[in-house]
């Protein structure tokens, strides 16, 4: 009985590594077809983002057209607190926000969120000649982060529902559209029409919770 039961768990083990052998075979093709498809469906999402970014660049330059037109006071927030956190603080002079600040125990403060004026802490640091200039190029940098963490959405939702489709035609015509949609067909193509401050948050705020909506989906697709 024993020698029976060697022999049958000896058999038993030689099919189990069989069956890993293969798939682990199979591992590198499905990998470069994922890689394929990936590949091809970013191509076409790149394609929109480019159709959508020229709408938006002739719309955001203005009749100019400039990339680093002085917008004035409404151009200027972010420029001012960026400077008092060069200075180690939050609060700003009342005198350069107007309206839009806030006292609390006689410092004001405004009641934008910081990561435009972060972005801007490098040029700030090297030059003041930009001041209030740089509405434009923030708003284009977060076009691009934007469409970009649309692309990714787009692609990884695509992944939970058709994980091994090959990306047909009509994928790719989505991939195309979707991103000149998201880029140029909605909400972002009126808020560059005007680059102040206020449409500045508002693009951030949007580009940031796709990315985050994005990354969401990756982590639930590969817990790991």
């Amino acid at each position: 009985i024993g020698a029976s039961t060697e022999r049958s768990t000896s058999r038993l083990y030689a099919a189990r590594m069989h069956a890993v052998g293969d798939r682990r075979a199979d591992e590198p093709a499905a990998d470069h077809q994922t890689a394929s498809r990936r590949g091809r469906f970013l191509r076409a999402a790149l394609l929109g983002s480019l159709v959508a970014i020229a709408v938006d660049l002739w719309m955001l330059a203005g009749p100019g057209p400039t990339m680093v037109r002085d917008e004035g006071t409404l151009g200027s927030f972010f420029d001012v607190q960026g400077r008092a956190l060069l200075d180690g603080r939050l609060d700003v002079d009342p005198a350069e926000v107007g309206l839009e600040g806030f006292r609390v125990d006689g410092r004001t403060y405004t009641y934008f969120g910081l990561v435009p004026a972060v972005l801007r802490l490098p040029v700030l640091a090297v030059t003041d000649e930009l001041d209030g200039r740089l509405t434009q190029i923030s708003m284009l940098l977060a076009l691009a982060v934007l469409l970009l963490a649309g692309a990714r959405l787009h692609w990884r939702v695509r992944q939970q529902v058709r994980p091994n489709e090959p990306a047909e035609r009509a994928d790719l015509t989505a991939a195309v559209l979707l991103q000149v949609a998201l880029g140029a067909g909605a909400v972002p193509l009126y808020l560059v029409s005007r680059p102040v401050v206020y449409h500045e948050a508002e693009l951030w705020g949007a580009a940031l919770s796709i990315a985050a909506l994005a990354a969401t989906v990756g982590v639930v697709a590969n817990p790991g």
